[in-house]
């Protein structure tokens, strides 16, 4: 199954769940923003993040809206994210 069979077959779980249109399009929407920021920001597809994650060369915790990785910490609000120096 290729990546946007996998997302289709999220999103139409989604929907069996929520029973929204819109709950499914604003997971569409974060799902490709997110991809876009892995792009900008890792250089690297969800596929290939994923890949490390699995592998464990990619560390990444989550705690009150941040972000940690073993290369850089972010912090996000909503849809926003925000690299932190």
């Amino acid at each position: 199954m290729n990546e946007q069979d996998q997302l289709q077959d999220f999103l139409d779980n989604t929907y069996v769940r929520s029973h929204s249109k819109y709950t499914v399009l604003a997971y569409d929407l974060g799902v490709r923003r997110f991809k876009k920021f892995l792009v900008y920001r890792h250089d690297s597809s969800l596929q290939q993040i994923t890949s490390k994650l699995k592998d464990k060369t990619l560390d990444v915790c989550v705690h009150d809206n941040i972000i940690i990785t073993n290369v850089e910490i972010c912090t996000y609000s909503n849809s926003n994210l925000e690299l932190l120096s």
